[in-house]
């Protein structure tokens, strides 16, 4: 009797309404990373803001996250965020975005070792497309810092206006300079075109 009254309150805590694509809510179904950057699928949604998922490498193992922890696996954050693409992080890695959390952080997939999985702030990723307008620097342009050494811009960091530059003469040196300290002598960005 008591199991049979835990699961009639259980079914009527779950929502059971449609699921509305315009709002913050997860759908039953929707894949997302939880806080622990584990690939789950969402199985109910609950009214408290809670949902409960089944990780995605364990169909066995199901557990409860609020929906503030986790990141959506579809979508974007701002205008060159978005899953699937490519970006640098405040480390000059290459890391692909597998997440996007609520809260503007996102989860990253070290491009060389896709095993390797982390947590930044979208502020600490640099995007590897379009130009940095006020100062006049594209992704892929040419520039010479206080060094004098040539370098390849292959990010760029719009909230601090810095450039995740690579070396064009070792190209694994990688190194970050403020826009302003740079100078530009050759615009071949394919985003000038």
């Amino acid at each position: 009797m008591k199991f049979a009254i835990f699961l009639i309150a259980s079914l009527l805590s779950i929502s059971s309404f449609a699921c509305d694509r315009g709002s913050d809510y997860l759908c039953r179904g929707d894949r997302v990373i939880d806080s622990d950057n584990d690939e789950a699928q969402v199985i109910a949604v609950w009214k408290d803001g809670t949902v409960s998922l089944r990780l995605a490498n364990n169909s066995s193992v199901t557990y409860k996250r609020h929906i503030d922890t986790l990141a959506i696996t579809e979508g974007c954050s701002g205008k060159y965020k978005c899953v699937g693409d490519r970006v640098i992080d405040s480390d000059n890695d290459v890391a692909i975005i597998r997440g996007i959390f609520k809260n503007g952080s996102l989860s990253l997939r070290l491009e060389s070792n896709s095993s390797v999985k982390y947590r930044r702030l979208a502020r600490q990723v640099a995007v590897t497309r379009g130009c940095l307008k006020r100062e006049d620097i594209c992704v892929g342009d040419i520039v010479v810092d206080s060094d004098n050494d040539e370098a390849i811009v292959q990010g760029i960091f719009q909230e601090s206006s810095v450039l995740s530059l690579r070396l064009r003469t070792h190209s694994s040196v990688k190194y970050s300079r403020y826009a302003q300290s740079v100078a530009l002598i050759d615009d071949c960005s394919p985003w000038r075109r």
